[in-house]
C-alpha cells in the first residue's frame, strides 16, 4: 500500500536533494577556482568568492559569534519546519522545500568551514549563492501564496 503522503515526501526529498547537490558543488567550484572576480558581463555581473559569517546577502556579519548564533538558529527554524511537517499545506510545499534546502546548504558551510561561501555578485547587491536564492525564492512564493489565498 502506498502511503498518501509519498507524492508530498518526495517533492520534499528530491527538491533539498537538487538544491543541496547545485549549491555544494557551486561552492566548490568556487572556492577551488576562484582567486580573483571573473566579470561575466563588466559592472553588471561577475563571480567573486567572498566568505560571509553573515546571514543571507551579509546581514549580521560584523557581530562577533554571528557565524555561531546563525547556525543554532538555522538548526532551530529547520526543526520547526520538520515537526510541523504533516500540517504544511500541500501547494506550499515545494516553496517550504526550498527555503529548508537553502537553509540546510548554508548550514553545512557554517559547521563544515565556519563561513558560508557567497560568490554570484550583480555589483549593485549583496554577494549571495544557490542556497541564499532557494530561501529567497521559496520565502516570496509562501508569501505570494498566502497573501492570495487569504481568507
Amino acid at each position: 500500500m502506498v502511503s498518501k503522503k509519498y507524492p508530498k515526501n518526495k517533492i520534499f526529498l528530491l527538491t533539498i536533494l537538487l538544491i543541496l547537490i547545485l549549491d555544494q558543488a557551486s561552492k566548490a567550484i568556487v572556492k577551488r577556482f576562484v582567486t580573483s572576480p571573473i566579470f561575466v558581463i563588466p559592472k553588471v555581473f561577475s563571480i567573486n568568492y567572498v566568505r560571509n559569517t553573515g546571514a543571507g546577502f551579509s546581514l549580521f556579519g560584523n557581530i562577533p559569534n554571528s557565524n555561531m548564533y546563525l547556525t543554532f538558529l538555522t538548526m532551530i527554524i529547520i526543526g520547526i519546519i520538520l515537526i510541523n511537517y504533516d500540517k504544511i499545506e500541500r501547494p506550499v510545499f515545494p516553496f517550504i522545500s526550498l527555503i529548508v534546502a537553502g537553509a540546510l546548504g548554508n548550514l553545512i558551510d557554517r559547521i563544515r568551514w565556519g563561513f558560508v561561501v557567497d560568490f554570484l555578485d550583480f555589483q549593485i547587491w549583496p554577494v549571495f549563492n544557490v542556497a541564499d536564492s532557494a530561501i529567497t525564492i521559496g520565502g516570496f512564493l509562501v508569501l505570494f501564496y498566502l497573501l492570495r489565498n487569504k481568507e
